[in-house]
């Protein structure tokens, strides 16, 4: 009753197995292209961030309608914007920043199947061996381990999106407010 699993490299893997691989591998992409989503959502917003930022202090700093002729509240909401923008941008650049984890050393990270750094410090040779000699379970094992670090890594970037939608709605909303208070005052 107790049988070894039989080595990937065979052409006979059980049918439950292969749905089990292909199971992980549609999760796989389907986080991938999350964090895709993640990323391109951030560049845009970090370009609309830009041109908003540059509007704001382009009219802040004109002769026409610099902040001396802006009534004190207003400088205080523009301000605000100014700031919130800034914290946008910071944000979204973080949210696209590539994880740390692909930098460090193998060893430290570990030597799993789908671990990007193994992958890369071993010779195509050595890592095609590795593949091959592995497992239906135990590359389903490591298949699944690096699904819920890159599930724990697109949360983070939904989250630091979040806040940086959340600082671009702000600043529109005060910069908003500044200009509507203007055209009251006069």
């Amino acid at each position: 009753m107790n049988e070894q699993p039989e080595p990937m490299g065979t052409n006979e893997e059980p049918s439950s197995a292969r749905t089990n691989l292909e199971t992980l591998q549609w999760l796989m992409d389907h986080i991938e292209g999350q964090v895709a989503f993640g990323d391109t959502k951030a560049g845009l917003l970090f370009t609309a961030d830009s041109i908003l930022l540059a509007s704001l202090l382009a009219v802040s700093t004109s002769e026409q309608f610099g902040l001396e002729s802006l009534s004190r509240p207003a400088v205080v909401l523009a301000g605000i914007s100014c700031a919130a923008l800034v914290g946008a941008l910071f944000l979204a650049l973080w949210t696209i920043l590539p994880s740390r984890a692909n930098l460090v050393r193998p060893d430290v990270a570990g030597r799993g199947l789908t671990n990007f750094p193994s992958i890369a410090n071993s010779s195509a040779e050595a890592y095609i061996a590795k593949v091959m000699g592995a497992t239906t379970v135990s590359f389903s094992d490591d298949a699944a381990r690096s699904i819920h670090g890159k599930a724990g890594w697109a949360r983070r970037k939904f989250r630091l999106l979040y806040g940086a939608i959340t600082l671009t709605m702000l600043a529109v909303a005060l910069g908003s407010f500044a200009a509507i208070f203007e055209l009251l005052r006069s």
